[in-house]
């Protein structure tokens, strides 16, 4: 009879990777935005012909109220020399906004553009991007006679 020996020694798992600085900043930001009673931020960008940026950004809370964001107030986020001071929480948002959607949709300035939205369910600590991407086609073809 044929025996099948299975090795009994693993592999040890990895650490866990240390979270990026996009992932620290959404941390910081989804708390702030709890701590605000802020249930959910939508943000819009635009871009196209090398120029983009974000539109408008919005807080809601638990009652779909809107919620000041753009009043003047200091916040400051980070340690030693990842700390970056905001002159508002709309400030903060728009540049988590500008962070999300260059990580994931990097240069949708050029050209035709693109544009979207960026929703922040602080429930459930989900960002999610709708991401529509601009582009001029051509179809060519020829035809000898």
């Amino acid at each position: 009879m044929n025996q099948t020996i299975v090795p009994t020694d693993t592999v040890p798992a990895s650490p866990p990777a240390k979270p990026d600085a996009l992932q620290q900043f959404t941390a910081s930001v989804l708390a702030l935005l709890k701590k605000h009673g802020i249930a959910s931020v939508t943000a819009e960008y635009c871009g196209s012909s090398d120029s983009g940026q974000i539109e408008t950004v919005y807080a809601v809370d638990a009652q779909d109220q809107f919620v000041a964001i753009a009043t003047a107030a200091a916040i400051t986020l980070g340690e030693g020399d990842r700390t970056r001071t905001f002159t508002s929480l709309r400030d903060l948002l728009s540049d988590f906004a500008w962070s999300c959607v260059c990580r994931h949709h990097d240069g949708f300035w050029y050209g035709a553009g693109g544009e979207g939205n960026i929703h922040i369910n602080v429930a459930t600590g989900r960002v999610k991007i709708d991401h529509i991407e601009r582009f001029i086609g051509s179809d060519s073809s020829e035809t000898e006679v």
